[in-house]
C-alpha cells in the first residue's frame, strides 16, 4: 500500500475519466500491466476517497466503502487514451482472465451495463490481447489517481501474483 502526502509540481495532460454507462458497450485496450485503486464512497453527489473508518464522515454515517480501480485504456475506435474506472467485479474479472506475463497490458475488453440502471452490474468480455497500443507507465497511472484523490491511500494491485499484497514498484 502506498501513502502519498504531496503532489509533485508537474504538468500532466488530464485524460478523460471513463465510467461504463448504460447504452452502447465500451470497447477498450488496457494500457497498464495492472490497475490501481482506493476505497471510495458515493458521498455528496460524487465519488470520494475513504480516508479510513476513524476519520471518514461517510463511514460514520453508515456507508460502506467500495473499492474503485483505475487503469489507462485506449478506445478501439478513435484510439483516444482515457482513464477507466473499474468496479470491484470488473477488477476481479480482469484478473481471472489475465494470462500474460505483462498482466493486463494490451488486453482487449468490452464492458456493458447489464440494464439501464446507472449502478447495475457490468458485463465484461475479454477478446484476447492487442498487438498495437499506446502503453502507459504505472507511475503515470498512480500520479493521475493521486491527482483525482489527493492524499489518500492507493493500493497498487492487478497482477495475478500480487493480488493481496502491495506491488514493489
Amino acid at each position: 500500500m502506498l501513502l502519498f502526502r504531496e503532489l509533485p509540481k508537474i504538468d500532466l495532460e488530464a485524460p478523460r475519466l471513463l465510467r461504463v454507462k448504460p447504452g452502447p458497450p465500451l470497447k477498450v485496450k488496457l494500457l497498464n500491466t495492472r490497475y490501481v485503486g482506493i476505497d471510495t464512497h458515493y458521498w455528496g453527489g460524487h465519488t470520494v476517497a475513504c480516508p479510513g473508518e476513524d476519520t471518514c464522515k461517510a463511514c460514520k454515517s453508515g456507508l460502506i466503502a467500495v473499492f474503485s480501480g483505475f487503469i489507462f485504456c485506449q478506445l478501439w475506435e478513435g484510439g483516444r487514451v482515457a482513464l477507466l474506472a473499474l468496479t470491484p467485479v470488473m477488477c476481479a474479472t480482469l484478473l481471472m482472465a489475465c494470462n500474460q506475463p505483462d498482466g493486463l497490458l494490451g488486453m482487449k475488453v468490452t464492458f456493458r451495463r447489464k440494464t439501464k440502471e446507472p449502478n447495475s452490474g457490468v458485463s465484461t468480455v475479454v477478446h484476447g490481447y492487442a498487438t498495437e497500443f499506446d502503453r502507459q507507465t504505472q507511475e503515470r497511472l498512480v500520479l493521475r489517481v493521486r491527482i483525482i484523490f489527493k492524499d489518500y491511500v492507493i493500493e497498487d494491485k492487478g497482477r495475478p501474483t500480487d493480488r493481496f499484497s502491495p506491488s514493489p514498484n
